[in-house]
């Protein structure tokens, strides 16, 4: 009994894992990707449904909701559900007053920043990021405008972790994060494997980051400079934006 229980858990958190690609949409996708019979992932994506963790899409097919983020190790206060319903406003606003380009909005997840709303076209060829995406802390835009903001036990519980992990820690880090706390963003310069530049900034409540919301751009259309003189307001009115509202809408909130 135990054995098919644990059986049952493993395919839904199978068509969950695949269901989380960028282009996986349908049944036929997940039948491929994860050798479940058809019918078999239909019930699943049922049961996925009825729970919140999976929404139908109005032109078909299938992807995975906010709620998902739930599951993820070293969730924080912050409700990345109730956060994306409040942000979309402001982030649709942004998106306007930045010409269409791409923004992230990110929570951090121990020692990695997780998308919790990639916008529209995060899927397509220019940006390839779907919700769920995680990205290094300290090498990305997100998570120094994120970690420069965080309370300070928080940065330095993620600096010891990150010590003995891959991305290392250094004098320089000290000055690069003290230079985002500056300026009140942060900037990333053509991020591995992606000829675009990044500006970030966080979401405060009551001086500390709850979150970090992005302007991504072409490398090729501007520079990091005109990116700062372009974005960096709106971005910023974003950003309060989503604070206000996230706050206003928990009722623990003072």
């Amino acid at each position: 009994m135990d054995q098919k229980v644990i059986s049952v858990l493993e395919r839904g958190l199978t068509v969950l894992d695949a269901l989380n690609r960028p282009d996986v949409t349908d049944i036929r996708h997940l039948h491929r990707l994860t050798g479940l019979p058809k019918p078999t992932i239909v019930r699943l994506l049922d049961t996925l449904v009825t729970l919140g963790y999976v929404v139908r899409r109005p032109g078909g097919g299938y992807e995975v909701t906010a709620k998902v983020l739930r599951l993820s190790h070293g969730y924080r206060s912050a409700d990345p559900v109730q956060l994306v319903r409040a942000a979309r406003p402001a982030l649709r606003w942004l998106r306007q007053q930045t010409s269409g380009w791409p923004s992230d909005l990110a929570i951090c997840d121990a020692e990695t920043m997780i998308v919790v709303d990639p916008g529209p076209g995060a899927g397509s060829q220019f940006l390839n990021r779907m919700r769920g995406y995680r990205l290094p802390i300290l090498s990305s835009a997100l998570g120094r405008a994120y970690l420069a903001f965080c309370p300070d036990e928080e940065r330095d519980e993620v600096l010891h972790r990150l010590e003995a992990g891959a991305e290392p820690v250094n004098e320089a880090t000290g000055s690069a994060l003290e230079n985002v706390r500056r300026k009140g963003f942060a900037l990333r310069d053509c991020e591995p494997g992606k000829a675009t530049r990044v500006l970030a900034a966080p979401v405060l409540i009551h001086g500390r980051a709850i979150a970090s919301v992005s302007v991504i751009t072409a490398a090729k259309a501007m520079t990091l400079q005109q990116m700062e003189k372009t974005f960096a307001l709106p971005l910023a009115q974003a950003a309060a934006t989503i604070a206000r509202a996230y706050a206003g809408s928990r009722p623990d909130q003072p």
